[in-house]
């Protein structure tokens, strides 16, 4: 499946731009304005970036999901990374 991003879809760099920015705003402004739980905050976060993605810039949803999982994946590996390190490094000190 190919898609080719569009970097202006409001005709306008400005709006674009703010709504490109709307799930960082979303996760920061639940975490330092409502003061929810950092994990809820973040899936507010992703379905927002998700929406924005197919919503406004024309991705499409099959796409959006895979990258999605593609992401969470990444990040988990990463952690279980560090995570296996510093238990390895326990246990050798």
């Amino acid at each position: 499946m190919t898609w080719t991003q569009v970097y202006d879809p409001l005709h306008n760099w400005i709006f674009s731009t703010l709504v490109a920015a709307l799930p960082i705003l979303v996760l920061f402004g639940l975490l330092a304005g409502l003061r929810l739980k950092p994990h809820w905050c973040a899936i507010a976060g992703a379905g927002t970036a998700v929406l924005v993605a197919v919503l406004v810039f024309g991705m499409p949803l099959r796409l959006a999901g895979m990258s999605f999982v593609y992401g969470v994946g990444f990040g988990i590996v990463k952690i279980a990374w560090i995570v296996l390190a510093a238990v390895y490094l326990y246990d050798v000190s």
